[in-house]
């Protein structure tokens, strides 16, 4: 499809993918539970990049900002053949412009959701500051479910709204 690129995975700080690859070479890692990675054009509420990995049965989603810096990532963990439940948001913060490296990020806020319903918030400051960590109980997940996406029909999965 148009303003699509596959890769092996994803260079952020390039912007474009490792090892480039064709939609056909993609498909064929997809159905082989082989990594590969896809890079989509800009489109508001909708995320740049996509990492699948399904041999370790989970697939991951990354908005960018203006920067092309990782901004937030959504990591969907697979509990079915065909459900998908979203375990993982990450949100990243910088304070000054220009490309950084999401490992350098000035604050990471990390939710990690079990399908129990419990969820643990982890506020972690690149200044050495400790982290802030604090557990929720009885947090509506339902809407954390969504289908495994068919190779190509990602849409739903690429949402920012939940």
């Amino acid at each position: 499809m148009p303003g699509e690129v596959f890769g092996k995975s994803w260079n952020f700080a390039s912007g474009a993918p490792i090892d480039e690859m064709s939609r056909k070479a993609a498909r064929s890692r997809n159905g082989s539970g082989r990594p590969y990675s896809v890079g989509f054009d800009d489109i508001p509420g909708l995320a740049r990049v996509l990492h699948a990995y399904w041999n370790q049965d989970n697939l991951s989603t990354y908005f960018l900002d203006e920067f092309s810096r990782v901004s937030l990532r959504y990591t969907f963990y697979r509990v079915t053949e065909s459900v998908l439940f979203l375990g993982d948001i990450v949100m990243y913060e910088y304070s000054s412009p220009g490309y950084v490296d999401s490992a350098r990020a000035d604050m990471m806020t990390s939710y990690l959701y079990t399908r129990d319903g419990s969820m643990t918030e982890i506020v972690s400051p690149r200044d050495g500051a400790y982290d802030k960590v604090t557990e929720y109980f009885d947090v509506d997940s339902s809407a954390h479910f969504e289908p495994v996406p068919e190779f190509g029909n990602w849409t739903s999965i690429r949402r920012y709204e939940r």
